[in-house]
Order: structure tokens, then sequence, then C-alpha cells
């Protein structure tokens, strides 16, 4: 008896009003240019408020780092 495997395929809209709002609020309060990349959260945040959705960012523009609470 042959194996018959259905698949359905959902289409994926790449270019959405979310990710323009994403790229606004990542933006640095001291220079106001864009945060450039992720990078690792702290040993407090991750042991202590892993249960929030705290991202961390860089600008290397000013080099500070900050915490985004998502």
């Amino acid at each position: 008896m042959p194996l018959i495997v259905l698949t359905t395929i959902i289409p994926i809209s790449r270019n959405t009003g979310s990710e323009k709002k994403h790229k606004r609020e990542r933006v640095c309060p001291r220079c106001k240019n864009e945060l450039d990349a992720r990078i690792r959260r702290g040993f407090w945040v991750k042991t202590f408020l892993f249960w929030l959705p705290i991202k961390r960012y860089i600008c290397y523009t000013c080099q500070r780092k900050l915490y985004k609470l998502n």
C-alpha cells in the first residue's frame, strides 16, 4: 500500500507593516541612529528576568548598549 503525504503550502508575506514599526522602535536615544545589532543579555538579566521578553542592542556609532522590552 503506497504512503500518501499531504502538505499545505502557506504563502508568507515578507513585507509587513510590523517590520517597519520595529525598525522605528530600534533607535538609539543618544545619537538617534538605528540600533545596529543584537548582543547577548547580561548574566543578571538572563538569570532573574528570564521571563521578560527583553532584547539587548548595541549602537556602533556611540558605543551604547541598551535593553528594549519587546
